[in-house]
C-alpha cells in the first residue's frame, strides 16, 4: 500500500508539470465546481422569474381580448361608434409581439398593461355614453334632443351637459347630421353682420340653402338651423327665439 502512496505522488509529477503545477490546477478545478454550484441557483432563479412574467402576460392577454370582446358588443349597438377606440390597438398589439418575440418580456408586460388599461377607459366612455344617448362620429360625440328650445336655451343644455352647440366643419360631418331627419340648431349665429360658430371662429365652409341667410321679411335671423335634411345645401337662418330640436357635440 505504501510503494502505491508513492507511485501516486510520482505520477503526479509528470514532465513539464510540477507539483505546484497539479496543486494549483487541482485548485482552479475545485474553484469551478464551486462557480457551478454557485451558479445553479442563479440560473433556477432566473427561470421563476421569466415563468413569473410569461403568466403575468397570459393573465394581461386574457384581460385585455376580454375587454376587446366588451368592444366589439358596444361597436354592434353603434356601427359608427368605436371606431377611433381600436384605431391603433393593431399597431400596439404588433409593438407586443415584436417585444415578446425578442424576449423583454417586462416591457411586454408593461405594455399590455398599457393597452388593457386604454381598453378599459374607452370602453367606460362608451358605455357611459350610449347610456346617456350619445353617438360616435369620426372622433367626436353627438347628442341629437328628444325636446325643442330656443338656441339660447339649446346652447345652455349642451354646456350643462359638457358639450356646446355642434360645429359643422366637413361634408361627412354635415351628411351625419341629416341622417336624424330633424329640424335642429346648429351653433351658428351671427353677431354684427359675422356668421360665427360658438367656439368664436368665422364661418368659412358653409351649406347654405340658396339664397340663404337672407333675414327673411327683415326678419332679426340671427341663429343657423339644419332646415331641409333631405338635401346637402340645408342651412337656414331664423329668429333665435324659435322652438326646434338641436345637436350637441362634445371631445371623447
Amino acid at each position: 500500500m505504501a510503494a502505491y502512496e508513492e507511485e501516486t505522488v510520482i505520477t503526479l509529477e509528470l514532465p513539464g508539470v510540477s507539483s505546484r503545477h497539479a496543486a494549483s490546477r487541482y485548485y482552479i478545478d475545485e474553484d469551478l465546481t464551486d462557480d457551478v454550484q454557485v451558479a445553479a441557483p442563479v440560473s433556477e432563479s432566473s427561470a421563476a422569474k421569466t415563468a413569473e412574467l410569461e403568466a403575468a402576460i397570459k393573465n394581461l392577454t386574457e384581460e385585455r381580448d376580454t375587454l376587446q370582446e366588451l368592444l366589439d358588443v358596444c361597436r354592434e349597438q353603434d356601427t359608427d361608434t368605436l371606431q377611433w377606440m381600436l384605431g391603433d390597438l393593431c399597431e400596439q398589439h404588433s409593438a407586443v409581439s415584436d417585444i415578446y418575440a425578442n424576449t423583454d418580456l417586462e416591457a411586454a408586460i408593461e405594455n399590455l398593461t398599457e393597452e388593457r388599461d386604454t381598453l378599459q377607459r374607452r370602453l367606460d366612455v362608451c358605455e357611459d355614453c350610449h347610456q346617456q344617448g350619445w353617438l360616435l362620429f369620426q372622433n367626436r360625440f353627438y347628442y341629437i334632443s328628444s325636446d325643442t328650445k330656443s338656441w339660447h336655451d339649446s346652447k345652455a343644455d349642451c354646456v350643462q351637459k359638457g358639450a356646446d352647440l355642434v360645429i359643422i366643419n366637413s361634408k361627412e360631418e354635415q351628411n351625419f347630421l341629416r341622417k336624424f331627419k330633424k329640424r335642429v340648431w346648429i351653433g351658428l349665429k351671427e353677431t354684427e353682420g359675422v356668421w360665427k360658430w360658438v367656439d368664436g371662429t368665422q364661418l368659412s365652409k358653409s351649406f347654405w340653402i340658396p339664397g340663404e341667410p337672407n333675414n327673411y321679411e327683415d326678419k332679426d335671423e340671427d341663429c343657423g338651423e339644419i332646415r331641409y335634411y333631405d338635401q346637402e345645401d340645408s342651412w337656414n337662418d331664423v329668429p333665435c327665439d324659435i322652438q326646434i330640436n338641436w345637436v350637441c357635440e362634445r371631445a371623447p
